[in-house]
């Protein structure tokens, strides 16, 4: 049985919905979040700015700074984008 949690994030008052499975707790939003991070690290190492990231993968700044905050849910071909931008495999970001 799926039962649906929704709880409202500190961060970004976003409404945020995880699925509780046989008593465990889904675990996307910590993936979400661990890949934002590990793309602010990798930004950061390449001294890239939110903007300069952003135009070496034809995104909006603010979509780069969403998805550092974990905000928003991206596709495999996004993460494969920011991979290419970053130097670095897609195994690496996540």
């Amino acid at each position: 049985m799926n039962v649906c949690i929704v709880r409202k994030c500190k961060t970004n008052d976003a409404v945020l919905t995880s699925f509780k499975r046989n008593g465990i707790i889904d675990q996307r939003l910590n993936i979400i979040s661990r890949f934002g991070e590990s793309v602010r690290y990798y930004r950061k190492q390449r001294h890239l700015t939110q903007e300069e990231l952003a135009l070496l993968c034809n995104f909006n700044q603010h979509y780069i700074s969403n998805i550092e905050r974990g905000t928003r849910n991206i596709s495999l071909r996004v993460v494969s984008m920011l991979a290419r931008a970053l130097g670095v495999c897609e195994r690496d970001l996540l």
